[in-house]
């Protein structure tokens, strides 16, 4: 073979090589395939719902997408009742009726009407509302970063919009400044400002009654309402019955929920969970699973062919007619018969290999 043989040798080790490769980089993917966890092919959308804070008194009240807000007040400061107002949530009293010139006279500890909002985790995206406002009765909003700067609309400021109405017959505060404070320029105002803050946002939004000097107090300053809501993203989940009948309504969610027990079926067939492709190439999840809710998704229910499985009657099957007597002469012979037909194919072989001998010597 020579130069040929060795190349050919050479030739079949690399094909050899080359496919062990291949095999290495499938296992690889597979692999990676079987413990990557599901990625969602679904629409990157989501509803924004702002959902105010509404927990009675001072405490913790946690919101539809898990985000904790603590409310706590200053020694003036406390929980009232919403007054029916447009966002649904707790209105929050911040008091400052008492003055210097009151029997007895009052300090600014004393009316301390302050009502802080403590995010659970820091906050991008608020807003912020108020009522019975006024020109001499102003609100300040302070964050852990400071005054608030109200002045600005989006761009380039803290606040982006700013409404009112939130009360029937209070229009919106005429005067926002740089230093948070909030006030109109004649009569009693109510609103919502919505703010955005720079990453990684703020801790805190705390109201607080200006005390003001005894020259510009009067005897109607007093108590000014406030409120705090924070954006809610829903996630909505459609149910597709895939060649399946019956109706199932879509689910929505802020947070991580079970999804809805399945109640499609189809004929023929067994449900075998939902994933986000139709073909069940997708992300797959079982029945009543935890799903994200973090983007619209639509899940398509799964389906496995229900075996078919038959039944046969038994029967009863004739006995077999004996192939041999039972008699002692007749088992003798059959007994001869057998051995001698054993011992012919041992001379036949020991032949055989006795005559491959003789061919191997020659």
């Amino acid at each position: 073979m020579g130069k040929f043989g060795y190349n050919l040798r050479v030739s079949t080790r690399k094909s050899t090589e080359d496919a062990l490769k291949q095999v290495a980089r499938i296992a690889i993917l597979t692999t990676l395939i079987l413990i990557l966890p599901p990625t969602l092919t679904a629409n990157a959308s989501t509803t924004r719902v702002w959902e105010a804070v509404n927990v009675a008194g001072s405490g913790l009240d946690t919101l539809a997408n898990n985000a904790q807000v603590t409310v706590s007040f200053g020694k003036a400061g406390r929980y009232d009742i919403g007054f029916g107002n447009s966002v649904g949530g707790a209105f929050y009293l911040t008091d400052g009726s008492c003055k210097p010139s009151s029997t007895p006279p009052c300090t600014e500890s004393d009316i301390d009407g302050t009502v802080r909002f403590t995010f659970g985790s820091p906050q991008t995206h608020i807003q912020i509302h108020y009522a019975y406002i006024e020109a001499n009765d102003p609100e300040r909003v302070m964050s852990n970063l400071g005054p608030v700067d109200l002045r600005a609309e989006s761009s380039g400021g803290k606040r982006v919009s700013s409404t009112g109405n939130l009360l029937s017959g209070q229009p919106a505060a005429t005067n926002m400044t740089d230093t948070g404070l909030i006030y109109p320029t004649s009569g009693v105002a109510s609103g919502t400002v919505e703010l955005r803050f720079a990453s990684p946002g703020v801790n805190f939004i705390e109201f607080q009654n200006d005390f003001p000097t005894e020259s510009t107090y009067s005897a109607s300053f007093g108590q000014n309402l406030v409120g705090l809501s924070l954006p809610v993203e829903y996630a909505q989940v459609t149910f597709d019955a895939n060649s399946g009948a019956g109706t199932m309504s879509a689910q929505s969610a802020a947070r991580a929920t079970n999804i809805s027990s399945n109640t499609f079926t189809y004929s023929g067939y067994t449900f075998a969970g939902w994933n986000t492709a139709a073909d069940g190439s997708g992300s797959p999840f079982a029945n009543n699973a935890s799903f994200p809710f973090t983007a619209d998704t639509v899940l398509y229910a799964q389906w496995t062919l229900t075996p078919v499985v038959t039944t046969t009657q038994a029967t009863t099957a004739p006995a077999p007619t004996p192939l041999l007597a039972t008699t002692g002469a007749d088992n003798s012979r059959t007994i001869l018969i057998a051995g001698t037909a054993t011992l012919l194919a041992i001379a036949g072989l020991m032949i055989f290999g006795i005559r491959r001998q003789l061919r191997e010597a020659e």
